[in-house]
């Protein structure tokens, strides 16, 4: 999961290789983004991509976000566009996991993954779901050996 796009590694037997991809360049982190800097403009605060970031990461520092934001009783309806978007976010990758065929393991990876692993824990009861140790270092590692 990055900014920009959800891909997916289909691996099957003794995972010793990837066996089929996916990929969906209109699942991405940046929907995320780009609703939080709508909700920081509706708070008449500065509105811009590494500021949003910064708050999404930073999204269970209230003092933080009480920094970069100068109307503060919108602070919780950020914290809710965070929430409500990452949510959005895990439906739309479990749509596109549920569209593949025999799927017994999610490994999430990449930058979006600390945002949507309890999502996809709860849309997937049954499937063992892992984050990745450092999850955007792991897909930029990934990418590098390729």
């Amino acid at each position: 999961m990055g900014g920009t796009t959800l891909d997916l590694a289909i691996i099957q037997g003794a995972m010793e290789g990837i066996s089929d991809i996916f990929g969906n360049s209109d699942v991405g982190v940046s929907r995320v983004t780009k609703a939080v800097m709508a909700a920081l403009q509706d708070a008449q605060s500065p509105s811009s991509y590494a500021i949003a970031d910064i708050i999404i990461k930073n999204r269970h520092d209230r003092a933080l976000i009480a920094s970069a934001v100068n109307d503060h009783s919108k602070i919780d309806a950020i914290i809710d566009v965070i929430d409500s978007e990452s949510k959005n976010l895990a439906e739309a990758v479990a749509a596109d996991i549920r569209r593949q065929n025999s799927v017994h393991k999610i490994i999430l990876a990449g930058g979006g993954a600390e945002l949507i692993h309890s999502h996809i824990v709860e849309l997937f009861p049954k499937l063992d779901v892992i984050k990745a140790p450092d999850a955007q270092l792991a897909l930029v590692k990934a990418m590098a050996s390729v």
